[in-house]
């Protein structure tokens, strides 16, 4: 409730406290993160997905255990980056570094391309994405593996390269 009686809804899009907005990250290391993440999360969410029908538990297979290796998705993860932050690709090829909330935009508009790729059947990691933004207190698990992910990025010291020159299917 605000100082003249009015309720306010005062719980932020995101929790500011899961997303450090002092990192810079370039857009290959943000690329990284979301793969790092989606590979992390894959052993908690297996389980959810048998409760899927055939179709969609197989398609949620397939994102996690194909696409999240990182090939042959370039084209996607830059396009994710400028639905994003709107940044262009030829900006992101010069260096543009990314604060972490970005990386976690581009992540979800990543999994909404591959969403449209796969007929909708991504709805689950979607809404579970969605979620974690409007009710981040109760994503805490989620959330630990996000930053598990984040904090890998800055130990290791070569990601997954992006194609560059690599570009979307017609289809998409």
């Amino acid at each position: 409730m605000n100082a003249v009686g009015v309720i306010v809804d005062e719980s932020p899009l995101y929790q500011e406290s899961f997303l450090n907005e002092e990192r810079n990250i370039s857009i290959e290391q943000g690329f990284n993160i979301c793969l790092f993440f989606f590979n992390y999360l894959w052993p908690s969410t297996e389980p959810k997905l048998a409760k899927l029908d055939d179709e969609e538990s197989t398609v949620n297979q397939l994102f996690f255990l194909h696409t999240c290796i990182g090939f042959e998705c370039s084209a996607q993860w830059i396009q994710a980056v400028y639905l994003a932050t709107k940044i262009p690709k030829e900006e992101q090829k010069k260096g543009f570094k990314l604060t972490e909330k970005e990386v976690f935009f581009s992540t979800l508009e990543f999994n909404k391309i591959y969403n449209k790729v796969f007929h909708f059947k991504l709805i689950y990691v979607l809404n579970l994405l969605e979620s974690m933004l409007t009710h981040s207190m109760d994503y805490y698990f989620e959330w630990s593996i996000w930053e598990k992910a984040v904090d890998y990025s800055f130990k290791i010291t070569s990601f997954i390269d992006l194609n560059w020159d690599d570009t979307l299917p017609q289809n998409e």
